[in-house]
């Protein structure tokens, strides 16, 4: 039986300049359907559909690496500065340390 070796590939994988082409235009399409699909709510049931959902991916994070997991194809520059999957991991962490 093949043992397994532990390796933090999330660490060790870039993507391309192709790779990273490519997933542009996947979060473009992503991004494009959604908001087709969103536009069947109100304002206000947009916000609260935006609430739920960072609490969901908050308390399905509990992990840096999970973090990377969920967030692989996300576009980073939406969340300006904080992550709805790992802002309460952060304060997690905070509170350990001290």
């Amino acid at each position: 039986m093949p043992s397994r070796i532990a390796v933090n590939a999330f660490d060790a994988v870039r993507l391309t300049r192709r790779g990273s082409e490519v997933a542009g235009r996947l979060r473009q399409d992503r991004e494009a359907a959604l908001t087709s699909a969103l536009a069947a709510l109100t304002a206000g049931e947009q916000a609260r559909l935006t609430h739920v959902s960072e609490r969901l991916l908050a308390a399905l994070t509990s992990s840096r690496e999970q973090a990377r997991v969920i967030c692989r194809l996300c576009d980073h520059g939406v969340c300006q500065g904080g992550q709805p999957s790992t802002d309460e991991l952060r304060g997690q962490e905070l509170t350990a340390s001290r």
